[in-house]
């Protein structure tokens, strides 16, 4: 297969592919190759800007927007526990990060490993948006610092927006913005300032949001429009 058509399997544009190889962008097992048709093999290491791209010639890339109900791991298999694997037939999907068991919503599903990379590091401040409700009222003074950032155990933790819905005598509930997917994070964030999550839901990660599969244990494909955005974030 030339070098430009693989790279093309990843989710690339045929003319952005060959424009990477020409700039000297693309190493192949390690060597820098300009020329778009040099060809490949099954098995050789193909990197754009020292990133590994994951690619076969027969790759057939699926995605998939999954309803995580609580109660159930983020793992395709798990001896110990309820887990995502038992609901989802189809054992090539990969979930893009995670949800803790007893937190509810948005799973982006796929094989395109590019892409749960770049949905999922930090360095790509990929939006994650979820409806939180916590013990408490926090007051604004408090949210405000939750934007500025707090150090929990030597990390530096923040939201990038946070929002009040509602409150009752007991409760408050919010919309939160992230951007890093720390582990629990949005949980250690809020016992950092005095308040317990009692629920958490992520209703959105980067352009796919929980209307795609409303209801609990709903998988559906992920096609056209909203396909193509979710495969610009490959160009990050």
């Amino acid at each position: 297969m030339k070098l430009f058509k693989a790279i093309q399997k990843t989710g690339v544009a045929r003319r952005r592919a060959a424009q990477l190889v020409l700039s000297g962008r693309v190493t192949v097992d390690g060597k820098t190759i300009k020329e778009p048709w040099h060809k490949v093999w099954p098995g050789q290491v193909i990197k754009i800007d020292g990133e590994e791209l994951n690619w076969t010639e027969d790759q057939e890339f699926l995605y998939y927007a999954f309803h995580k109900p609580q109660g159930y791991v983020t793992a395709l298999s798990d001896p110990s526990a309820p887990h995502i694997g038992r609901l989802i037939k189809n054992k090539k999907l990969r979930p893009a990060g995670r949800l803790d068991k007893d937190v509810s919503g948005l799973l982006i599903l796929t094989n395109d490993g590019v892409l749960i990379n770049k949905l999922t590091h930090p360095r790509y401040q990929i939006e994650r948006e979820y409806i939180a409700i916590v013990y408490g009222n926090p007051p604004e003074s408090k949210l405000d610092l939750l934007k500025r950032g707090v150090i929990v155990n030597g990390e530096r933790l923040y939201c990038k927006d946070i929002k009040i819905l509602n409150t009752t005598m007991t409760t408050t509930k919010l919309r939160i913005i992230m951007t890093q997917g720390r582990k629990r994070e949005i949980k250690r964030l809020f016992k950092a300032i005095g308040h317990r999550v009692l629920s958490l839901k992520r209703i959105r990660h980067g352009p796919i949001t929980i209307e795609l599969v409303p209801e609990p244990c709903n998988l559906k494909e992920i096609k056209g429009a909203l396909l193509q955005k979710l495969l610009a974030i490959k160009k990050l």
